[in-house]
């Protein structure tokens, strides 16, 4: 017998994959700037920002990926996903990254808004714009590519 989960038990599965997913692409940063600038510190935004929209560009696309894949595993069943008509992975994954697009699009505004008024490390500043974008990511990808309500 399928038993639908409740809406708080896919909330809590879909933070934990997307927080997984983060922490990928906060890691990909991180050894992106040190590698570059030899420092979590970057020396301004004027002369980093091209590098760390670049370094952004990877490293979202890579934890966007595991986060689906994860939210693909378990958080939205097979019975779920078969049952309200979607397309193949590949499909629904290409949907995942234009919904997500717009949840990274956020992040990075945030980042380099802070790295230019406060000189905010983009590293942290990843974080802060992550958990602004959060509910707003939430709720487009789930309605867009997988159909919940």
């Amino acid at each position: 017998m399928f038993i639908p989960k409740s809406r708080a038990v896919k909330v809590l599965q879909f933070g934990l994959a997307s927080a997984l997913g983060f922490v990928v692409a906060e890691a990909i940063l991180i050894i992106g700037v040190i590698a570059i600038f030899r420092a979590v510190d970057v020396p301004g935004f004027a002369t980093s920002s091209r590098t760390i929209l670049g370094l952004d560009i990877l490293a979202f696309g890579i934890g966007v990926t595991v986060a689906f894949a994860i939210n693909e595993k378990v958080t939205f069943t097979r019975r779920e996903v078969v049952g309200n008509g979607k397309k193949s992975r590949i499909y629904r994954w290409g949907k995942y990254q234009v919904a997500s697009l717009f949840g990274n699009v956020i992040i990075v505004f945030v980042q380099l808004m802070l790295l230019g008024l406060i000189s905010l490390s983009p590293v942290i500043g990843n974080v802060a714009g992550a958990i602004v974008s959060y509910p707003m990511t939430y709720a487009l990808s789930t309605h867009f590519v997988w159909g919940s309500r």
